[in-house]
């Protein structure tokens, strides 16, 4: 069974780089969804860990932030900058690397 929480825990902030990076302008409840339904709905993340995972990337200077009214309501939309960009294309690279690693381990049998 996969454990949702120890996924998102270590890969939260790659796992929203990668939405915006293919996606332009998103609100919350759009990464939120999308990152549900790309994991065939395996993947929860919370309103919490989502916004403190977003503000960690506004302070970064990642994501570009423009704020409308939906229905009397303030939605923030995130899209990456160019920085951000970068950053998605950094992190994907250094996570491959890592899951190389380790299905060599995984693999690796003693003489």
């Amino acid at each position: 069974m996969i454990n949702s929480n120890k996924i998102i825990k270590g890969n939260l902030t790659l796992i929203i780089l990668r939405i915006l990076y293919h996606n332009g302008w998103r609100y919350g409840y759009e990464i939120r969804q999308a990152a549900q339904a790309a994991s065939g709905g395996k993947l929860m993340i919370t309103e919490a860990a989502l916004y403190t995972t977003l503000h960690q990337m506004e302070e970064a200077g990642w994501v570009n932030i423009k704020t409308d009214t939906v229905d009397g309501r303030r939605r923030n939309y995130y899209k990456l900058n160019p920085k951000g960009r970068r950053a998605a294309e950094k992190e994907l690279a250094a996570f491959e690397e890592n899951i190389a690693v380790l299905r060599k381990v995984l693999r690796y049998r003693l003489p």
